[in-house]
Formats: structure tokens, sequence, C-alpha cells
């Protein structure tokens, strides 16, 4: 045991299977967690009361929490549901962006949003985008599934209803 200051000018390494660090680190430039092991968990962290198990600050700010139990929270500290996003209504950027979809005329398996039913990706729903270069034929896409079970965008859905543009 050794209890008190202790300086390190160079690399530390600890081996072994439990290492407990408690202590608040302050002027850091750059935390890394570096596994070098391709089948090696990065990080876990685990709370075993009742506490937050993560949050993020900026500067003094708030902006991701993690809350006990596992709901998200982006921009906002007490989320309710599984992930909530909070946004105001002076925004000016999208709350929530979904970078994918197809050209304007090619539907793939690629949705953007996919509602599974009971906790899995079975029996789902879909909304997919289709995109073009103008005003026309640019499309939201909605699906819902046909019974099949392991069904996906192009297989086992029925295409419902789209809102297209032009």
């Amino acid at each position: 045991d050794f209890s008190g200051n202790v300086t390190i000018g160079g690399n530390l390494v600890v081996n072994g299977d439990t290492t407990t660090l408690n202590t608040t680190l302050r002027e850091v430039e750059l935390l890394r967690v570096d596994a070098t092991n391709n089948t090696a968990t990065a990080g876990i962290i685990t709370q075993r009361g009742s506490g937050d198990i993560l949050n993020l600050f900026d500067n003094n700010t708030e902006v991701l929490t993690v809350k006990d139990g596992g709901n998200v929270g982006i921009g906002l500290t007490n989320p309710t549901e599984r992930l909530t996003v909070y946004g105001t209504t002076s925004d000016t950027t999208p709350i929530l962006g979904l970078r994918s979809g197809n050209n304007h005329n090619t539907i793939s398996n690629g949705a953007q949003i996919a509602f599974g039913h009971a906790g899995v990706n079975h029996y789902q729903h879909f909304i997919h985008t289709r995109h073009n270069g103008s005003n026309s034929h640019n499309a939201i896409d909605f699906y819902v599934c046909d019974g099949t079970q392991a069904n996906s965008v192009t297989s086992g859905s029925i295409h419902t209803m789209s809102i297209v543009s032009g």
C-alpha cells in the first residue's frame, strides 16, 4: 500500500483482473482507451447503485445523460424514454439527422427507420426515403409488415404510401 502523491514521468502499465480508480481527472488533454485485442471491449461502465450511469459535459452544460435503467437523453438531464432528444422552438438545425436513402428510382433494404415488434427486429414496419438532385421525384415511402416474421423493405412488407414531390 502507498498513500500520498505519486508522479510518473513515463508510461504506466497496470496488470491484473481488477483495478479500482477512484479519482477526479482535472485538466486532462486526452483520455484514450486503446483495446489492442480485436475481441476485447474497449470500455465498460458498470453502475451498481441508482445514480446516473454516464454524464457528458460541454464546459458546464450536460449534453448527454445515461440514467440508471438505461434511458438516454441528448440535450436534457432527465430522459423519460429509452432515447429522448431535446430541441427547442428556436433551433435552426435539425434535431436528428438520418444520412441515408436511395436515389429517386431505387428501392432497397436500406430503410432509415425500422420499427420492430416486442423488442426485436421481427414483423417490422419501415420508413424509407428516395432522393433526386432536383425538386421532383423525391419521396418518403412507408412500408408495413405483411405478417412475415423476418421481413425487410423489399421482402415481407407492403408499400402502403408514398409522399412524392413534383
